[in-house]
Order: structure tokens, then C-alpha cells, then sequence
């Protein structure tokens, strides 16, 4: 099996990677992975992929046979590291490496690079349209003169956009609103790729995961590189706390601190939040077990509502005082006006629309095949998310907490 993959050091990327490691222990001589990617902070692609598989493949995969040994060779011998950039003419793929890519067929290439950003300012959206639409755009011009079996793209369930109630894996309307830049071009990424589709002949496959979290599957659980959506509202709280207390360490998460903020809300919706683990294995399940359809939604079983993760999260930093209020407030004090400029712009529009269901009825068999079944977002779970986000300062650098 040849497997290729854009976005390997990102959230999905990385978690897919050592999936079909795990999946394949007995086999890996069997397994080819092509990876796209670039060079970052003076590290070549192949020493920042490296550095995932030896850092987090051991708990990941957890096999009491698997050596640093054994995934160096996997990474020598197994994959293949294409060197791409997205502003660059034909993504700036070498001959060498082109041959590369054509040397055997890809049977699922999954396209997973994307950018994360809510801001409506002229810069993100700017970065947003370059990865993830022209980015997308180049990708199936280059799947284009590949052999490949299965193209895979990664989208996101709210390109469903501000609509509420059941929401089809299949539901495109690029007329409507949306809450954001991010959902409005995830989903002319989408529409590009089902325009090649259309062009071409090629299968492909549209993967339409909700909020994604870290790990609640395999170890080391709440793992993620990186932390937004819900994990900003943390991150808000955590500075505001530091910069009210003067101070960092761990004893800005020790003392307890009294905030007077009334956070607008819709008390009976929430976020679909779904673990990363359970999203990868979820899409190789599709691909494997060749189910049919095209458009498929890697969700939770129901939203986490906004009252019980936010509890949540301000219970973790031991912050009391804010209250979930069902209109906007108007007569906003320091601190609110402060959110409400900031992480409360991002974050409200998802906090005041109604339920919305996504659907994941043509998900059913597949995953009673695979036995699988996604971790809930309860409190037990929620508890895993938050410590591994207080231990990594909810991607707030130089903060000193530990």
C-alpha cells in the first residue's frame, strides 16, 4: 500500500502518520508513505517528521517491540520526503522528487495541509486563501499527473457554514453566511476539489471533521501541537490571570482568582468536539473498508455544550466569577470589553448559534466493521484535555508554568 500525505507535522497529519504505522506493525516493509512538506526553523522535513515519530510514535503505537531503531529505519527506507512550496510554480517539486512521486501508484492521497485562523483581518485572510485554497488548487493540478487511486481531502464540518439543525456530510451552499473567512474558503477548497473530481473522473473523498481536539485514544492523551478554537478561550483566561496576578509559574494556575465577566451564550448548544486519534482512524476506516459515498463527517456523537467545556476550562485554571448570560451585555467593564474586542469576537458567533446535528448515518456500519466508537467529550475526558493544555501553557510561550 502507498499512501501520500500533505500536512504530516500538522494535527491531523502527524496523528495519521503514526496510525498507519500502528495499523501496520506486522507489515511495514509493505507500506510506502510519501509525505509533502517543507523545511521549517532550520530543520529539513525529513528531521521535523523525524522528530514526531521518535518523540511521539513510542506512545502512539505502543508496542513494546517498536525501537527509535525500528522507526528510523521505517522513516529510511519507507518514506519518501517531497520538498514542496506552495508560492512557487508547480509547488516547487524537484524532478527527483517528481519521479518520486511517479515512481509506483498512490492508492489515498490525503490532503490534510491547512491553516487554522478565525480573524476576519486582511493578513489571515490573506494566508488563509494562500494554503488552503491556491494550495488546494496546486495540489489537484499535481494529483492530476499522478496515478492515484483515492484522493482525500480534509475539510471541516462547519463549511456547513451558519445553518442549525441536521446537516448532511454532502451539504455545499456557498451562497449562504458564514461565521468566518476559514469556513467560507475551506469550503471553496472543498468545491475545487469537487470540480477536479468532476473534471478528471478521479475518486475522491471529502472528510468533514468538526472541532478537533487532542488525543483520548492513544497516548499521550490531550495531545496536540497546537491549541485553538476552545483551547484560545483557555489561553484567554490563562494570560488575563497572569497579567492580574502580576506573575508565572505554576503558581498563576495555584491561586485562585475572581473574575467579573458575563460570557453571552446559547445554554442548550455547544461545539462538536471530536479527538484527533478518533478522526484518523476514522478516515482510514473510509478508505479502507472502501465504503461507499464520497462526503463522510468525523464528529461526535452530540455537541459538548458551551456551558459545561467553558465550566470546565475556567474550574482548570481555578478562575470563578463569570457568568453565561443569554443576551449580549451592554454596559461591558474592563475585562469584557477586552474579550468582546478579542477572543470573544472569534469565538461568539459559535457561541450564540443554535444545535446543529451533524449527520453521520452513511458512518454507521463502517464504524460498528471497525468496532470503533468516539470518545465522549464528558468530564473525565475534558479533565485529560485541559491538563495536557495547562502543561503546554495552551500554546502560551515564555509563561514559566510547568
Amino acid at each position: 500500500m502507498r499512501i501520500a500525505i500533505t500536512g504530516a507535522t500538522g494535527l491531523v497529519g502527524r496523528n495519521l502518520l503514526l496510525e498507519i504505522i500502528k495499523q501496520n506493525l506486522a507489515n511495514l516493509n509493505d507500506i510506502d508513505v510519501v509525505i509533502l512538506g517543507k523545511g521549517k526553523h532550520n530543520k529539513s522535513l525529513r528531521q521535523r517528521i523525524e522528530s514526531i515519530l521518535f518523540t511521539e510514535g513510542p506512545d502512539y503505537i505502543a508496542a513494546e517491540n517498536i525501537t527509535r531503531a525500528d522507526l528510523a529505519q521505517f522513516s529510511e527506507k519507507q518514506i519518501r520526503y517531497v520538498d514542496i512550496q506552495l508560492s512557487a510554480p508547480g509547488l516547487g517539486i524537484s524532478e527527483v522528487d517528481r519521479q518520486k512521486l511517479r515512481e509506483a501508484p498512490i492508492d489515498f492521497f490525503f490532503h490534510s495541509a491547512g491553516l487554522t485562523d478565525f480573524r476576519h483581518t486582511p493578513d489571515a485572510v490573506e494566508k488563509l486563501t494562500a494554503v488552503n485554497l491556491t494550495g488546494t488548487q496546486k495540489m489537484t493540478e499535481l494529483a492530476e499527473t499522478l496515478d492515484i487511486g483515492e484522493f482525500c481531502y480534509v475539510g471541516t464540518a462547519y463549511a456547513c457554514g451558519e445553518t442549525f439543525g441536521t446537516v448532511e456530510p454532502d451539504y455545499v451552499n456557498p451562497d449562504q453566511d458564514f461565521r468566518n473567512p476559514y469556513e467560507r474558503i475551506k469550503l471553496e477548497a472543498e468545491i475545487v476539489v469537487r470540480e477536479f473530481q468532476q473534471r478528471t473522473g478521479m475518486k475522491c473523498r471529502y472528510l468533514r471533521p468538526s472541532t478537533i481536539c487532542g488525543r483520548l485514544m492513544e497516548r499521550e492523551y490531550g495531545a496536540t501541537p497546537k491549541f485553538d478554537v476552545f483551547y484560545l478561550w483557555a489561553a484567554f483566561f490563562l494570560r488575563w490571570k497572569m497579567k492580574l496576578l502580576n506573575g508565572s509559574g505554576a503558581n498563576v494556575l495555584d491561586t485562585p482568582l475572581e473574575m467579573d465577566l458575563r460570557f453571552w451564550g446559547n445554554r442548550e448548544a455547544g461545539l462538536n468536539i471530536v479527538p484527533v486519534d478518533y478522526v484518523v482512524k476514522a478516515m482510514l476506516e473510509i478508505c479502507l473498508q472502501d465504503a461507499p459515498g464520497e462526503s463522510f463527517h468525523l464528529v461526535g456523537d452530540q455537541e459538548t455544550l458551551h456551558r459545561h467545556y467553558t465550566a470546565g476550562i475556567l474550574e482548570s485554571l481555578n478562575i470563578t466569577g463569570p457568568q453565561f448570560v443569554d443576551n449580549e451585555p451592554l454596559d461591558l467593564n474592563r475585562i469584557e470589553s477586552f474579550y468582546y474586542k478579542t477572543v470573544g469576537k472569534i469565538f461568539m458567533p459559535y457561541a450564540i448559534q443554535d444545535p446543529i446535528l451533524f449527520s453521520t448515518a452513511n458512518m454507521d456500519a463502517i464504524m460498528a466493521q471497525a468496532n470503533l466508537k468516539c470518545p465522549p467529550i464528558d468530564r473525565e475526558n475534558l479533565s485529560l484535555l485541559l491538563d495536557y493544555g495547562k502543561r503546554h501553557n495552551f500554546g502560551l510561550n515564555g509563561s514559566g508554568l510547568t
